[in-house]
């Protein structure tokens, strides 16, 4: 039975308590994962002073994870009065994370991915990693934040594509380095991909897209998120700098309010995609509630 001293209850902010649970699907981990990291990521870097919450407010529960109880250990062994408030000092912790920029928090509860990248990134050999259901073997040159300030992205040549790639720190899982050195690296190519950051690597490439007048209006004030460059304006008409696979992304919530003019492959898949909807409209039966 896990030792009383182990089992963590505090009260934070809803906010705070919201925070968490965003990180908690963003990065595929359980809540007490992610708690636990926060206490080994930042037991000796958060603020003091946050006091306790105002108005309402969650209760926060835990248990440490091996790695908790020894550095819970240590601390109380080294660090006399450290934890006479328990719950304070953790609260103080998990809100000091709940503060930091989405893409510092990203690098506290994968910092053991991010040290491992950054030696194969300082060595200039090939890493092998996990990603989605198989491996894939890369050159790692640079770790880069997005525009956002989001998420970190490991820019590199991918070996298993042939071909320049950025994988998402939380989406891959480091299996170790290679004793192979990097072939393919291109300085003016990773200074370039740091200087214009795109995680879909838009850099040089371009859509041009008619909006219509409220179209115009999301563009410009309310659609942000994956947003290209604008290149060019004549009126309506935007020549944005983009990849097909970012236009995808961005232009698919527009629906009607927008128009791809080219190239002719992003226009051929909106065209199917249309289709294809107007084929499910009008064949499911409205539900009847």
């Amino acid at each position: 039975m896990i030792n009383d001293e182990y089992k963590i209850k505090t009260k934070i902010p809803n906010l705070v308590h919201s925070v968490l649970l965003r990180d908690v699907s963003l990065f595929g981990i359980s809540l007490n994962r992610l708690c636990n990291d926060v206490f080994l990521g930042l037991y000796d870097q958060f603020q003091e002073g946050w006091g306790l919450p105002g108005g309402e407010g969650k209760t926060l529960q835990f248990k440490l994870n091996r790695e908790g109880q020894n550095l819970f250990e240590f601390l109380m062994e080294n660090h006399t009065g450290l934890f006479s408030n328990k719950a304070g000092y953790f609260r103080n912790l998990i809100m000091s994370y709940s503060n930091m920029a989405s893409f510092k928090r990203e690098r506290v509860v994968f910092a053991e991915r991010l040290s491992l990248v950054e030696k194969a990134v300082k060595k200039k050999v090939k890493m092998a990693f996990r990603y989605r259901d198989g491996i894939r073997i890369m050159e790692p040159y640079t770790v880069v934040t997005d525009r956002e300030q989001e998420f970190n992205y490991i820019f590199g040549w991918c070996v298993t594509h042939k071909d320049y790639r950025n994988y998402r720190l939380s989406n891959i899982i480091p299996t170790r380095l290679l004793k192979e050195k990097q072939e393919h690296f291109d300085k003016a190519k990773a200074d370039e991909v740091k200087k214009h950051f795109d995680p879909f690597l838009s850099y040089g490439e371009t859509v041009t897209v008619r909006f219509t007048n409220n179209g115009l209006y999301l563009f410009d004030n309310v659609k942000f998120l994956n947003q290209p460059r604008v290149l060019k304006r004549d009126g309506n008409v935007l020549v944005l700098e983009s990849s097909i696979k970012k236009a995808k992304v961005y232009l698919a919530s527009f629906l009607d309010e927008a128009c791809v003019l080219a190239p002719p492959e992003l226009r051929s898949y909106f065209l199917e995609k249309a289709r294809t909807m107007q084929k499910i409209y009008q064949e499911e039966a409205p539900y009847d509630q």
